[in-house]
């Protein structure tokens, strides 16, 4: 259409200017007029199409600023993360079984050693061993509420941590950021629930099963 505009304009502007050129009277006012609307309008769809043309640059820069801020690395993944403290999380045994083994066949778990009944159960060898088992898994069920106890303070610290850093965010991609590494941190968390509360069940089915065991074998012996 701003071509076509463009191109009647510029034949009307002509074939006035050959007329005049050639002494021929433009007697007819409406033509000039007509130009003059036609070269008016011309202007006026330029003048839009330089606006419209400057608004498309600034969305297209704005749209590689947000291509650039999205595809970035703010590293809030590295944060209260490193070697050291990923050592700290895993203060226990990979599972319970190796927990019992290391006490078991008397090592030793932070500040609990393995224990020995049998000198409360003399009469009974297999009453001295379950002995020992309830001990050891007592013991191993201490060291691993008391290391996740005293990591508590850490982790609030964390959180607190990654909370000041909300109200810095300048952008879309580091506010996902940090509701990403947040949700990490209460996934961490979450985990520690989980293995305190198996430790808790082990703990208190293992000794159930023990103690009726010894009571029976007991039973056993008073019968001879």
């Amino acid at each position: 259409m701003k071509n076509i505009l463009i191109l009647i304009t510029i034949m009307m502007y002509s074939m006035i200017s050959h007329a005049e050129d050639t002494g021929i009277p433009v007697k007819n006012p409406e033509v000039k007029a007509a130009v003059d609307v036609v070269a008016g309008i011309n202007g006026l769809i330029l003048e839009i199409t330089g606006s419209q043309h400057a608004v498309l640059v600034n969305q297209n820069a704005q749209l590689k600023k947000l291509i650039s801020i999205l595809s970035g690395s703010n590293s809030y993944g590295d944060m209260a993360n490193s070697i050291q403290e990923k050592d700290a999380r895993r203060y226990a045994p990979a599972n319970w079984e190796d927990s019992l083994k290391i006490l078991n066949s008397g090592g030793t778990l932070g500040n609990f050693t393995a224990s020995s009944g049998k000198s409360a159960y003399t009469l009974n060898d297999d009453n001295a061993r379950l002995h020992d088992v309830n001990l050891n898994t007592a013991a191993a069920s201490n060291y691993i509420s008391e290391n996740s106890y005293n990591q508590t303070e850490t982790r609030l610290k964390n959180v607190e941590k990654l909370m000041t850093e909300i109200d810095k965010a300048t952008d879309l991609k580091q506010a996902i950021d940090l509701n990403n590494r947040l949700s990490a941190e209460n996934a961490i968390a979450l985990a520690e629930v989980i293995r305190l509360q198996s430790v808790l069940l082990n703990l208190k089915t293992n000794r159930l099963q023990n103690t009726n065991t010894i009571v029976s074998n007991e039973a056993k012996l008073i019968q001879y």
